[in-house]
């Protein structure tokens, strides 16, 4: 069994009950808040470079913007992505059941 990172639990930082916190506390939801920072400290996310001031954003997410961007770049930088998402995290997103390749599938192939 894979140890599946908190952020890639919930699907995302902006998931989080620190993502909400800073959100309440300063109208945005990433920045930089010390007290808030502790609950990304406590549930280990700094541990693998995320923060509420370095968000995991899930993949799923990144092709959903690229779709809504349309264009070719927002398209290229959504592949980098995801397929560097993939190379870092292939095991744990395998035991969440998410398939990069098939996230991949739903953008437009390069000309």
């Amino acid at each position: 069994m894979t140890d599946m990172p908190y952020f890639m639990e919930i699907k995302g930082c902006i998931n989080c009950s620190c993502s909400k916190s800073m959100k309440e506390r300063t109208g945005r939801d990433y920045g930089f808040d010390h007290e808030v920072m502790a609950g990304c400290i406590i549930r280990a996310c700094v541990e693998y470079g995320h923060s509420i001031a370095k968000p995991f954003i899930h993949p799923a997410e990144v092709i959903r913007m690229a779709k809504q961007v349309n264009t070719a770049q927002g398209y290229e930088n959504a592949r980098k992505f995801c397929l560097q998402q993939k190379a870092r995290w292939s095991k744990e997103f395998e035991a969440a059941g998410i398939s990069i390749d098939t996230l991949l599938v739903e953008l437009p192939q390069p000309a």
